[in-house]
């Protein structure tokens, strides 16, 4: 997968949790993947540290996907890569 665009929605902090909620869709020409990510974090955290965090996540789960573990070397990424 050759990921060109990075979408974050929902992005939420809960505070009982003290966890930030977010659904991060990885973009390449042919698919759209969503991954729904839970990441430890405060409502303090800006909110780049926040998005970073959770592509992080998005990603890791991303590479434990049956498809995607038989061959880490095929999840790449654009060098003009959009976050919206």
């Amino acid at each position: 997968m050759h990921i060109t665009q990075i979408d974050i929605q929902h992005l939420e902090f809960e505070a009982a949790q003290n966890v930030v909620r977010g659904c991060v869709a990885l973009v390449s020409k042919a698919s759209r993947i969503h991954v729904d990510c839970i990441i430890p974090g405060t409502d303090a955290a800006a909110p780049a540290q926040q998005k970073s965090a959770l592509i992080n996540e998005a990603i890791r789960q991303l590479r434990r996907m049956p498809e995607f573990r038989r061959n880490e070397s095929a999840v790449t990424f654009a060098n003009n890569l959009a976050f919206a």
